[in-house]
């Protein structure tokens, strides 16, 4: 843009939807080093700088921030190595409920999607989202109050499976420690006053 005449920026400023919008900021910002400023120019550039803003917003939701906390990075790793037992437990699951229960289309597809959330969720807690650990908190309360019955009828018939089974819970609860404790929810903290002054 430095090397267009006035003329030239102030031709793409009044022909914006021609070109991209980082063009028209470009033009906008130009005129401004060379002090000239208009009325709509103004308000063409808040426009487009709050359009650019919300579409930052939208990519870095899936963002990891570089200042993590070490507590909640290590309960994500934490998370994401549960699911790859869960898949262990699986594996040991399958050749008893295909003789005792049989293995249907209905409970791979319920596995499969169970496990995509929890891979999911564990990402989003990865990435700081505060709503991912309220989410893991709730479903890891219902998930356990519902298996209980499980474990103790694995306990006594496949004592394998509840051993991975307990591992599991037992690792959940220590990431769960780790996103509930001080280091954890100064976090947290700072993250909410950061975006309440922006």
């Amino acid at each position: 843009m430095r090397v267009k005449t006035d003329v030239d920026l102030r031709e793409i400023i009044n022909n914006k939807n021609e070109f991209q919008e980082l063009a028209v900021l470009a033009a906008i910002l130009e005129l401004e080093k060379r002090e000239i400023t208009e009325s709509d120019h103004s308000e063409i550039k808040e426009k487009i700088e709050i359009k650019l803003d919300k579409a930052k917003d939208k990519v870095n939701l899936f963002e990891i921030p570089g200042d993590i906390a070490g507590s909640i990075k290590k309960a994500s790793i934490i998370l994401f190595g549960t699911v790859l037992i869960g898949l262990l437990n699986w594996f040991l699951f399958d050749p008893y409920l295909e003789v005792e229960v049989g293995l249907n289309s209905r409970s791979i597809s319920i596995f499969a999607l169970s496990s995509g959330f929890a891979t999911f969720i564990s990402y989003m807690i990865l990435t700081g989202r505060v709503w991912a650990r309220t989410v893991f908190l709730v479903v890891f309360i219902l998930g356990f109050l519902l298996s209980i019955k499980s474990l103790f009828f694995f306990l006594i018939n496949v004592p394998l499976i509840s051993v991975v089974s307990l591992l599991r819970i037992g690792l959940e609860v220590y990431a769960l420690i780790l996103l509930y404790n001080k280091e954890s929810k100064d976090w947290y903290l700072k993250q909410k006053q950061i975006s309440k002054s922006s």
